[in-house]
């Protein structure tokens, strides 16, 4: 097995997750109510429009990005960093 760059998974799996977190942010700003209804079917029938939802603004869409962003950054990096440390136990195990 080859070492991974978790540098490099964080800044990736980073990314992907900044790009999700606006696609989701726009389909809610176009389509609030279909969106709403999605994830109440994904999250077993959780009744998300019973919420109170704040207007989306872009200081708050910002903020979430930023935050979401840096968690996946870190969330890429300690995966990376982990399985670059199980290396050798994976190792040793294909080799039995």
């Amino acid at each position: 097995m080859k070492k991974i760059s978790a540098v490099h998974l964080g800044f990736t799996f980073a990314i992907t997750v900044a790009i999700a977190y606006t696609a989701c942010a726009l389909a809610y700003i176009l389509l609030p109510d279909l969106t709403l209804s999605f994830f109440n079917a994904l999250f077993h029938a959780a009744d998300f429009k019973a919420l109170n939802l704040a207007p989306m603004t872009f200081g708050i869409f910002l903020y979430g990005l930023i935050g979401i962003t840096v968690v996946s950054f870190i969330d890429g990096f300690l995966f990376g960093v982990v399985y670059n440390r199980l290396i050798p136990f994976f190792s040793n195990r294909a080799s039995q």
